[in-house]
């Protein structure tokens, strides 16, 4: 029985071996055959798995397809995910299972639970073994966690500027100076406001939203300016805040040169809009409006917007921060090809990001080329719908840009929430701005000692 057993077995096992030989010597005839025709075998293809939040339209397809078209070899798959709490779980979940290679990661603090998470490869062994140096390229940034790096900056930031309605400063024979401070400001929106109710234009406009108002102390301070350096506490006692409320209070309850905060929440104003039709002449560093101001289509206007830089809180200051470097790419720690994923991953980051700009984004590679920016980020009526010397003066090459970023995060979020409460009741006058600061230096540092 054992000896039958065994004669099946070298049976089978024969019969295998002679499927596969045969197999094998039609695949080299095949092959050899092919290449008598002249055919070149085939190159093995590397696939990766891209994740990111943008929609595929406004830049990561086309990013991909022009990485695609110039290398066959490794093909890209664009996946986007909602960068919300739920989308945010479902890329972690794709991460740990395997299915994707690189990725963007969109907040400071989730990056960081990531690389505590091992979800992040470093990069040390790519950038060492290329000597690509972060800092010459992307600028100061807190680029090791642990000694090691885990990520290239993308997005660099919202570049701090003011936009303005040229055509209006040139009818009231105004001239936007180089450097100005925030009174000489208030000064040009009270000169620019004119007329009264439904036809009066007012000279500055700027967002309701919780951090706005303190324009000028985040120009001023370091990236992390809502935080007192080196202590567990918030920072609201520096006198640029009380300053910066001060500011906004004035212009829109003394001067009334800038659009109210009540009038702007009751009928839920479109700033752009509002920009475009020529009911305000200045707006105070939102580069995401571009997106409407240059399409013509959505947004009729025949007039030119100009840029100027961002005033300082004293003629002194010399440095005006302009918002950090924002996203990042990384490498997951299961890529299939991490060489591959590497080289797209950098690719991104630097000649390859051009596509990006569509939706405003000034990348983070200093390297950039200002008219492919240019370009990009203003649109094809950029001639007749923009000052293109001030854009490249003031927004791409200002001499004051600093390149940091917000690393601390404790309490983050309540101490937005508190920003835009406090502040929202000193400009509707239910208290005054000294109390309004004074409950933000409170509230902020019990949501900082409690992490929360």
């Amino acid at each position: 029985m054992k000896t039958h057993l065994k004669q099946i077995s070298f049976g089978v096992l024969a019969i295998a071996l002679i499927v596969t030989t045969a197999a094998c010597g039609n695949g080299d005839k095949a092959a050899s055959g092919d290449q008598k025709q002249g055919a070149e075998p085939k190159k093995k293809v590397t696939h990766l798995n891209f994740w990111g939040a943008i929609p595929p339209e406004t830049g990561p397809q086309e990013l991909v397809d022009a990485w695609n078209k110039a290398h066959p070899d490794i093909q890209v798959t664009y996946t986007r995910f909602v960068n919300d709490d739920s989308g945010n779980t479902k890329l972690e979940a794709a991460l740990l299972a395997g299915n994707v290679d690189v990725y963007i990661n969109y907040a400071w603090e989730t990056m960081q639970k990531r690389i505590s998470s091992k979800l992040l490869e470093p990069l040390d062994p790519f950038l060492d073994k290329e000597n690509f140096n972060l800092e010459e390229n992307f600028g100061k940034h807190p680029y090791e966690t642990g000694g090691k790096r885990y990520f290239m900056p993308t997005l660099g930031g919202s570049n701090a500027f003011i936009m303005y309605n040229k055509n209006m400063t040139d009818a009231a024979n105004i001239k936007i100076p180089d450097k100005w401070t925030w009174d000489d400001y208030m000064k040009i929106a009270k000169q620019l406001t004119k007329g009264e109710g439904n036809n009066k234009i007012y000279g500055s406009i700027e967002a309701t939203a919780g951090y706005h108002w303190a324009s000028p102390a985040q120009t001023l301070l370091n990236g992390d300016y809502t935080y007192k350096e080196g202590k567990p506490e918030s920072n609201f006692d520096d006198p640029a805040f009380l300053k910066s409320l001060q500011i906004r209070y004035q212009m829109e309850n003394i001067d009334q040169s800038q659009v109210p905060l009540i009038e702007m929440k009751a009928s839920k104003m479109d700033m752009s809009s509002e920009f475009t039709k020529g009911h305000v002449a200045m707006i105070n560093n939102y580069n995401s409006l571009l997106r409407d101001i240059r399409d013509p289509e959505k947004n009729p206007h025949d007039f030119v917007t100009a840029f100027a830089p961002m005033p300082t809180l004293t003629p002194e200051q010399s440095e005006v921060w302009s918002g950090g470097l924002r996203e990042w790419i990384s490498m997951s720690p299961q890529a299939s090809n991490k060489e591959a994923a590497y080289q797209f991953l950098k690719y991104y980051a630097t000649d390859g990001y051009y596509p990006m700009i569509n939706s405003v984004r000034i990348p983070a590679w200093k390297k950039a080329n200002t008219d492919d920016i240019t370009k990009y980020f203003l649109g094809d009526k950029r001639e007749k719908l923009f000052d293109l010397d001030s854009f490249k003066k003031y927004v791409l090459n200002n001499p004051m840009h600093r390149n940091l970023d917000r690393v601390r995060t404790e309490g983050a979020a309540k101490i937005l929430q508190i920003m835009t409460e406090e502040s929202e009741k000193a400009l509707l006058k239910e208290q005054s701005v000294d109390d309004a600061i004074k409950n933000m230096k409170k509230k902020s540092d019990d949501a900082i000692k409690s992490g929360k």
